[in-house]
């Protein structure tokens, strides 16, 4: 079957070449536009992760109550004593970033009017029933009467307090007459005014500081477009040229930005290069390498013309499809450089030592079918171990899975059809059998492989086995901060953060239904060693009781604005304040051992004061007694603003009482909370991770939030790689045995792949290389390679003839598609992303483990089969 139709599509390609081009080109130049035009870039992390994975159906659905809540952040660093400058660094930065109508508002401090808005909230019980009891002053300052119609009002009352027998009109009338004797004198330096009521005058706003108070942060949280790499990058670029110039103004101080958006964002950028420059440097080396061993141009031009078709026709099927690429499965060009280019090195290689001996049609024919059987199992073992990428739970793995099989499909295809058809065409040059390469190979091949085959696997048993105690097997570390860039901005910030502060910008989200489970929740949180900070609503405003909220609607009625006529306010006179002063010596003395000491030294000390502003007012310098009444002014209209503010708070809902900068994260539209809970140490260490999440766990069954979804992808993929590699395995093995059927061959066929995966582990252990999330998917594919090496070389000893030992044209061929597949990803060892240079590092050491296993081990295997006679055994 596999013979019949590989006879069928050799005998298309050489009988119709043109027919089979145009289609090619057709269908290559259809696909390329299709995609352009519809094939989508979705750099979502999130979308990685298969949707129906509880906690991802979890944490959208937290996203799509609260919203997005990964913001970048803006650091300031300040030497020590320097701690003002940077408040105004972090003012004249947000300032510039609130003119681009592009960028969001930025966050970077609680303002002092919200902290006063809080203030009824939080103050103790008989603090606020004192406000209430004050309410109609509270009333007047309110309304800005000015300072003259204050002080007759608190004469009256003090008056009126002289004769009144009521106990609670008392307590009403010595509330509103002591406070608005406070106010009138709280212009008097060490005053008694100044000391009661300067606490509730708006103060100065609460930056965001780490929790030394070193950092000081500027928060803002853009608009992502997921259909691009950079994500963020037009507001990264604004966001930059405004640091700049505010470091410019502040030479002194450091700014830097960081948060998982920024450090996304500078990965894709490095990788998105990285990718490229790696891409298109093997195409050039392994059409370098391709030319050199084959001692040719055209025929190695043309199976780069073909890959490239090849690659074509994958982009437009996964347009078709999938519709997108994910942030895995965007690799998928540089796998099939590596790997799709083997196929044509096998037919070049084949193709021409029949030439050596026949004309082009028919050495094309003898190429095809002796070397299709090889291609064809190694496609299938190779496309079924990205297959198997299907079987996973991880959705990013899967998509990369059906793209990178379906593409080396397409490249067995290109390569049996298209490249056939093209040498059909276009090859015209001289017959050699390989190029100066592969001359000299063949002076240095290997003889006592074949000759001494027990001794040269004694040998090589012998070292493995003597490294064998001095490694390690490699672990896995989980760290995703590890495998960035080295030297990249953002993760100097996201490091310098961590070392000041553990918690950063991870947090668990404990969602409650009301202040009461919030709670709950920031109880149990506060309890787990593994938590740090816990931000919640509650830092703000306390759980209210019944008797607080009816205090507070209380304080609302009784400090409203009084409807008064509109009136020029009189300035304050001597004379009132002087009768003001009399009338509260006056109670001062009467309350003596009739009322608490405490409020006899409050009315005489008010006395006093108000005495002293009398005083002042009887100054003849009409300039001097113009301004204090100016000050006197300014302070009670101050005081008026700041119960305007608490008055204000009293009567909100809790949503609206909390700080603008971190509104978004307390509470959703909802009317939901948010518990924010961070972590106690840095968690993008694994163990640490896995901590945090146990003790997320405990606070709340349903938590979500990154860490979570962080640490579970983290599993899911390192579980996915497991299993696909396993699969991988197991459909590799299928598909040797269906194509020899016998054991021994079986055997021998597979040895490359497992002597090479021995070697890789040890080189790894060696120099100390660990697996991560980068290069695990190395194992999948190196199934997929090493075994083909085998295949291949079992295949040509089958064929017989006195060149089934000797470094033939498969042998070439087997050399040159190693070759191949270790520059395309060895190239990645120079990336600066050191994900990818370890990827890079781990293919390159598995593809020269495996090559070397195949032309050691399995030659001297082969010589030991021969010397038995038993080559008809295989």
């Amino acid at each position: 079957m596999r013979d019949r139709v590989l006879e069928i599509l050799a005998d298309l390609a050489i009988r119709r070449p043109r027919l089979v081009l145009g289609l090619a080109l057709l269908i290559a130049v259809l696909s390329g536009a299709y995609a352009a035009a519809e094939l989508r870039m979705n750099a979502n992390t999130d979308d990685l992760i298969a949707p129906d994975r509880p906690y991802m159906k979890r944490y959208r659905a937290f996203i799509d109550e609260f919203g997005d809540l990964e913001s970048i952040f803006a650091v300031v660093a300040a030497p020590p004593g320097r701690e003002a400058e940077a408040r105004t660094a972090v003012d004249e930065l947000a300032a510039r970033i609130a003119t681009h109508p592009e960028l969001p508002r930025p966050h970077c401090r609680i303002e002092a009017e919200e902290q006063t808005r809080l203030a009824a909230w939080n103050m103790d019980l008989d603090q606020l029933r004192g406000l209430i009891d004050a309410g109609a002053a509270i009333g007047l300052l309110r309304a800005g009467v000015g300072a003259e119609a204050l002080a007759r009002d608190a004469l009256g009352r003090a008056e009126e307090l002289g004769r009144s027998i009521l106990p609670g009109r008392q307590r009403e009338l010595g509330a509103s007459l002591v406070l608005s004797a406070q106010a009138l004198s709280a212009l008097v330096q060490g005053g008694r005014g100044e000391r009661e009521l300067g606490g509730l005058l708006v103060g100065e706003p609460r930056y965001l500081v780490s929790e030394t108070g070193r950092l000081h942060f500027v928060e803002l949280l853009p608009a992502k477009d997921y259909g691009t790499l950079e994500v963020i990058e037009r507001p990264l670029e604004l966001l930059r040229l405004e640091i700049a110039a505010v470091m410019a103004a502040h030479p002194d101080l450091e700014i830097g930005l960081t948060g998982k958006p920024v450090l996304q964002a500078d990965e894709m950028k490095t990788t998105d290069r990285d990718m490229t420059r790696s891409s298109i440097v093997a195409i050039v080396l392994v059409a370098l390498l391709f030319m050199l061993v084959i001692g040719n141009v055209r025929r190695p031009f043309l199976a780069v013309v073909t890959l490239l078709i090849a690659i074509t026709w994958t982009f437009g099927l996964t347009t078709l499809v999938i519709g997108q690429l994910n942030l895995l499965s965007i690799v998928f060009t540089l796998i099939l450089v590596g790997i799709g280019i083997d196929f044509g090195v096998h037919v070049i290689a084949r193709y021409q030592e029949e030439r050596s001996r026949a004309e082009r049609e028919p050495a094309l024919r003898a190429a095809l079918r002796q070397v299709g059987r090889g291609n064809t199992s190694g496609a299938i073992t190779t496309s079924l171990a990205f297959f198997m990428a299907l079987l996973t739970d991880f959705r990013g793995l899967q998509e990369l899975g059906f793209v990178a099989g379906t593409g080396i499909v397409l490249c067995l295809l290109a390569m049996s059809v298209v490249l056939p058809a093209l040498l059909v065409l276009f090859d015209r040059g001289p017959v050699r059998s390989g190029g100066r390469l592969a001359d000299l190979a063949g002076r240095l091949e290997p003889r006592f492989l074949f000759r001494r085959p027990i001794l040269s696997l004694s040998l090589f048993a012998a070292l493995t086995l003597a490294v064998t105690p001095f490694v390690e097997l490699p672990g896995f570390s989980g760290n995703v901060l590890e495998l960035q860039a080295t030297g990249l901005d953002s993760v100097r910030w996201e490091h310098r953060v961590l070392e000041d502060s553990a918690a950063a910008s991870w947090f668990g989200a404990a969602i409650a239904d009301d202040l009461d489970q919030l709670q709950d929740f920031v109880t149990r949180a506060r309890g787990e060693d593994a938590v740090g900070e816990v931000l919640s609503a509650l830092d703000f405003v306390p759980r209210p009781e019944a008797s607080r909220r009816e205090l507070l609607d209380r304080l609302v009625t009784a400090a409203a604005r009084p409807e008064l006529q509109p009136t020029t306010p009189e300035p304050l006179s001597a004379a009132t304040t002087k009768e003001l002063a009399r009338a509260l010596r006056a109670l001062a003395g009467k309350a003596e051992g009739l009322a608490p000491a405490e409020e006899v030294a409050m009315l005489a000390a008010l006395a006093l004061d108000v005495a002293r502003i009398a005083r002042t007012l009887e100054s003849d310098d009409d300039a001097a007694l113009e301004r204090f009444r100016g000050r006197v002014e300014s302070r009670l209209a101050e005081f008026g603003e700041a119960f305007d503010l608490i008055v204000d708070g009293a009567g909100s809902p809790i949503p609206a009482l909390l700080p603008e900068a971190l509104r978004h994260r307390l509470v959703a539209p909802s009317g939901r909370y948010l518990a924010s809970i961070h972590p106690r140490q840095n968690v993008w260490d694994i163990g640490n991770m896995k901590n945090f999440v146990a003790a997320l766990h405990r606070v709340d069954a349903e938590v979500t939030g990154v860490p979570l979804t962080h640490y579970l992808s983290i599993i899911d993929m390192h579980e996915g790689f497991e299993r696909a590699a396993l699969y991988a395995l197991a459909a590799v093995l299928l598909v040797v045995g269906l194509d020899f059927r016998r054991g021994l061959a079986i055997a021998l066929a597979v040895t490359p792949l497992v002597i090479g995966a021995i070697w890789l582990l040890q080189a790894m252990g060696l120099f100390g290389i660990s697996f991560n999330l980068a290069n695990f998917f190395s194992v999948p594919i190196l199934i997929g390679i090493g075994v083909d090496n085998g295949i291949h070389l079992v295949h040509r000893f089958r064929e017989g003839g006195p060149d089934r030992l000797r470094f033939s044209a498969t042998h070439r061929g087997v050399f040159l598609t190693s070759a191949t597949s270790l520059i395309g990803f060895g190239c990645l060892a120079f990336a600066s992303h050191r994900g990818l240079q370890s990827l890079g590092l781990v293919m390159a050491m598995g593809c020269a483990a495996c090559l070397l296993a195949a032309l050691s081990i399995l030659p001297s295997l082969l010589a030991l089969v021969d010397r038995r006679n038993r080559s008809s055994g295989l």
